[in-house]
This record gives C-alpha cells, structure tokens and sequence, in this order.
C-alpha cells in the first residue's frame, strides 16, 4: 500500500515516512500541498497524510483539487494539525477520513491508518463520519530532543 506524506516541516514528515515505513507501508513524501497533488495524480496512492497549514497550498485545499480530478478523487485523507481546528461548517469536509492532532504517538499513528485503508477499501472511498483524535502528551525527553519543538528556549535550549 502506497501512503503519500505531506508536510512543510521537514523533520516531522522524515518521522512520519520512517514510522509508516517501519509498519510495511511504501511511503513517499511532499513538502506542500502543490508538490503532493503532482505526486498523487502521477503515483496514485492509497491514502494520503497531509498537515492542514502549508504554504502554496493548504491541506483543505489539498482536498479540493483531489477530488476535481478522476483518478484522485476517492483517495482517503487523513488531516494532521497542531494548530488548526475545524470551522463548525466544515466538521466534515467531503474526502476527510480522519484528524490527528498533533503531537501524537506511533502507536495511534499506526492504528488509524490501518482504520483508514481498511474502512477505504472494505466501504466507500470517503468516510461518512470524520474521526477526532486528540493530542497526545509526548515525554519530556521526546520534546527535547525535537529541533523543531516551539517550546523549547532558544538560548537555554530547555
């Protein structure tokens, strides 16, 4: 099963890639919405992990422009986001599968894309119903280690 990455922060994909990878899926990746719809039409995979707030384009419209198109249309969707929360009139984007908040763990990870892709190909390619999970606490020592982590001081790096 091919599985379609995308997000504009770098290291946060590369560990998406790598867990999705680890658990026996084919995984590529984009870094914004315009790259990950070139690379949907021309690889066609079968679920794609995408982080709402990008730059060129957004992950919602990400979703708009895969389903204008034949052959992208029925691809799940599944929204990652620290920091975006859904408008009330869009709880249930048509081609939504799920949302991840983030940060989450491997775990949750791992189990909802194997919800996902079985829901997808056991029923109709876009769920009814958009499936909410919450942020997850991380370890200290995970943030941390994170480079990317907006929590941490610049000067003292804790």
């Amino acid at each position: 099963m091919l599985i379609l990455v995308v997000d504009d922060e770098n290291s946060l994909r590369t560990l998406v890639a790598e867990i999705l990878s680890s658990e026996g899926y084919e995984v590529i990746q984009a870094s914004d919405g315009l790259e990950a719809l070139e690379m949907a039409r021309q690889y066609r995979p079968s679920l794609i992990l995408s982080d709402i707030m990008m730059p060129h384009m957004s992950g919602l419209e990400l979703i708009t422009a895969l389903r204008q198109h034949p052959s992208t249309a029925s691809i799940p969707v599944i929204l990652l986001s620290a920091a975006y929360i859904l408008p009330p009139d869009q709880t249930n984007p048509k081609g939504v599968a799920a949302f991840l908040a983030k940060p989450f763990d491997i775990a949750t990870l791992a189990a909802l894309v194997e919800e996902v892709s079985s829901h997808h190909e056991a029923q109709s390619p876009v769920a009814t119903e958009i499936v909410h999970y919450p942020p997850q606490t991380l370890p200290q020592e995970d943030l941390a280690s994170n480079p990317d982590n907006p929590t941490q001081d610049a000067q003292t790096g804790r």
